[in-house]
Protein backbone atom coordinates (compact mmCIF):
# COMPACT_ATOMS: atom_id res chain seq x y z
CA UNK A 1 0.00 0.00 0.00
CA UNK A 2 2.70 2.39 0.40
CA UNK A 3 3.80 2.10 -3.16
CA UNK A 4 -0.06 3.29 -4.09
CA UNK A 5 0.18 6.04 -1.41
CA UNK A 6 3.42 7.11 -2.81
CA UNK A 7 1.70 7.31 -6.56
CA UNK A 8 -1.28 8.89 -5.55
CA UNK A 9 0.68 11.35 -3.29
CA UNK A 10 3.15 12.47 -6.28
CA UNK A 11 0.20 12.48 -8.95
CA UNK A 12 -1.83 15.01 -6.78
CA UNK A 13 1.61 17.24 -5.69
CA UNK A 14 2.46 17.28 -9.95
CA UNK A 15 -1.10 17.82 -10.69
CA UNK A 16 -2.54 19.90 -8.23
CA UNK A 17 0.39 22.32 -7.29
CA UNK A 18 -0.83 24.74 -4.30
CA UNK A 19 -0.72 27.75 -6.78
CA UNK A 20 -3.56 26.56 -8.87
CA UNK A 21 -5.52 27.05 -5.89
CA UNK A 22 -4.88 30.79 -5.40
CA UNK A 23 -7.36 31.77 -8.58
CA UNK A 24 -4.69 33.76 -10.40
CA UNK A 25 -3.22 31.02 -12.44
CA UNK A 26 -7.01 30.73 -13.55
CA UNK A 27 -7.43 34.52 -14.46
CA UNK A 28 -3.98 35.02 -16.23
CA UNK A 29 -4.28 31.93 -18.28
CA UNK A 30 -8.16 32.33 -18.68
CA UNK A 31 -8.56 28.89 -18.56
CA UNK A 32 -12.13 27.48 -18.88
CA UNK A 33 -14.62 26.59 -16.41
CA UNK A 34 -14.52 23.24 -17.43
CA UNK A 35 -11.04 22.93 -16.85
CA UNK A 36 -11.34 24.44 -13.47
CA UNK A 37 -14.18 22.40 -12.02
CA UNK A 38 -12.72 18.91 -13.39
CA UNK A 39 -9.46 19.75 -11.63
CA UNK A 40 -11.36 20.55 -8.28
CA UNK A 41 -12.97 16.89 -8.90
CA UNK A 42 -10.16 15.09 -9.71
CA UNK A 43 -8.27 16.81 -6.41
CA UNK A 44 -11.19 15.35 -4.45
CA UNK A 45 -11.34 12.32 -5.75
CA UNK A 46 -7.63 12.08 -5.62
CA UNK A 47 -7.68 13.55 -1.63
CA UNK A 48 -10.41 10.87 -0.91
CA UNK A 49 -8.14 8.09 -2.30
CA UNK A 50 -5.09 9.48 -0.68
CA UNK A 51 -6.80 9.28 3.07
CA UNK A 52 -8.68 5.41 1.89
CA UNK A 53 -4.81 4.77 1.46
CA UNK A 54 -3.58 5.99 4.40
CA UNK A 55 -6.12 4.05 6.90
CA UNK A 56 -4.43 1.86 8.73
CA UNK A 57 -6.54 -1.18 7.88
CA UNK A 58 -7.40 -0.35 3.71
CA UNK A 59 -6.30 -3.32 1.48
CA UNK A 60 -5.36 -3.11 -1.95
CA UNK A 61 -8.95 -4.38 -3.06
CA UNK A 62 -10.75 -2.19 -0.86
CA UNK A 63 -9.12 0.71 -2.87
CA UNK A 64 -9.46 -0.67 -6.26
CA UNK A 65 -13.00 -1.84 -5.25
CA UNK A 66 -13.81 2.10 -3.90
CA UNK A 67 -12.38 3.34 -7.56
CA UNK A 68 -14.28 0.76 -9.42
CA UNK A 69 -17.38 2.10 -7.37
CA UNK A 70 -16.69 5.48 -8.20
CA UNK A 71 -16.20 4.75 -12.04
CA UNK A 72 -19.26 2.82 -12.41
CA UNK A 73 -21.29 5.78 -10.89
CA UNK A 74 -22.48 3.91 -7.29
CA UNK A 75 -21.13 6.84 -5.17
CA UNK A 76 -21.31 9.81 -6.84
CA UNK A 77 -21.49 11.63 -10.72
CA UNK A 78 -17.76 12.91 -10.63
CA UNK A 79 -16.41 10.32 -12.39
CA UNK A 80 -18.71 10.87 -15.41
CA UNK A 81 -17.85 14.45 -15.29
CA UNK A 82 -14.42 14.02 -15.14
CA UNK A 83 -14.16 11.61 -18.27
CA UNK A 84 -15.69 14.56 -20.42
CA UNK A 85 -12.64 16.39 -19.73
CA UNK A 86 -8.99 16.04 -21.79
CA UNK A 87 -7.62 16.83 -17.71
CA UNK A 88 -9.80 14.72 -16.42
CA UNK A 89 -9.42 12.03 -18.51
CA UNK A 90 -5.76 12.50 -17.82
CA UNK A 91 -5.81 12.05 -14.32
CA UNK A 92 -8.17 9.02 -14.79
CA UNK A 93 -5.15 7.54 -16.38
CA UNK A 94 -2.89 8.32 -13.86
CA UNK A 95 -5.27 7.47 -10.92
CA UNK A 96 -5.96 3.96 -12.33
CA UNK A 97 -1.94 3.41 -13.03
CA UNK A 98 -1.51 4.01 -9.68
CA UNK A 99 -3.68 1.52 -8.14
CA UNK A 100 -2.92 -0.65 -10.92
CA UNK A 101 -5.67 -1.00 -13.30
CA UNK A 102 -3.77 -0.11 -16.12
Amino acid sequence: MNLVFERLESIQSMMFPPTLFDGKIERELNLSDEFVDSRVIAFGLVDELLAMVAASRTTHADVVAHWKAIESGTYENEYTKLSKSEFGRVVIYLIESAIHLR
